[in-house]
């Protein structure tokens, strides 16, 4: 998952050794140091929407993250990140 992300973003696209850099760790980042985060997943955008959202609007929301996660277990990339859009939308549309 942390090799996904790093390419991604594309670090050290250019050699760069920004592993050498003081302060800067995997460590940091893969949820294993103290007080550290892990990378966003379905499990921390479940909790957030569940900490921000109510009734209908967090049941319905919570059933189109469940949606995409089943997608992406089952490989349907296309399928999860439609599903995704549409909670963005309505993430959107709950906050205007």
């Amino acid at each position: 998952m942390i090799d996904k992300i790093l390419a991604a973003m594309q670090v050290g696209a250019y050699g760069e050794k920004w592993d050498s850099i003081p302060g800067v760790s995997l460590r940091q980042i893969d949820g294993k140091a103290p007080g550290s985060l892990q990378p966003m997943g379905f499990g921390r955008i479940r909790s957030l929407t569940q900490s921000f959202c109510s009734g209908a609007t967090e049941q319905n929301l919570i059933d189109l993250l469940n949606r995409a996660e089943a997608a992406s277990k089952q490989g349907d990339t296309a399928e999860m990140r439609r599903i995704l859009g549409v909670y963005v939308e309505r993430v959107r549309q709950a906050g205007a």
